[in-house]
């Protein structure tokens, strides 16, 4: 499991002219936006990966980031297990603006998302 503050030694290596204040408010900006672990580590490799390098990448660019998650219907996981039988166990029934749908296992973790109940 990766820490903040190793996740911020790669921006380091990667960007090594940014300064102290740049992670302070980085930080700050992380913890007010809901950011989890995971988002975190997905959107500095995202900044690493696509960056035009030539000038400092800002806060925005690392907020900015959000993986767009892919939500199944219970028909297209039905569609999926023709050629993955494991479609099921990879995916995980949840609720997305009161709908039901199935996510990957992965990002309802990485995204605190609630899976579907009855109640």
């Amino acid at each position: 499991m990766h820490s903040a503050m190793k996740i911020s030694e790669r921006i380091a290596i990667g960007f090594p002219e940014l300064n102290k204040g740049f992670y302070v408010l980085l930080a700050e900006r992380l913890i007010a936006n809901g950011f989890t672990e995971e988002r975190f580590i997905a959107s500095v490799n995202h900044v690493i990966d696509t960056f035009h390098y030539g000038k400092l990448p800002n806060i925005a660019e690392f907020i900015s980031f959000d993986k767009e998650i892919q939500a199944f219907t219970y028909e297209q996981i039905l569609e999926k297990l023709k050629d993955d039988k494991l479609a099921f166990e990879k995916h995980t029934l949840v609720n997305l603006n009161g709908l039901k749908r199935y996510v990957r296992n992965e990002d309802k973790e990485n995204y605190k998302l609630n899976k579907w109940s009855t109640q």
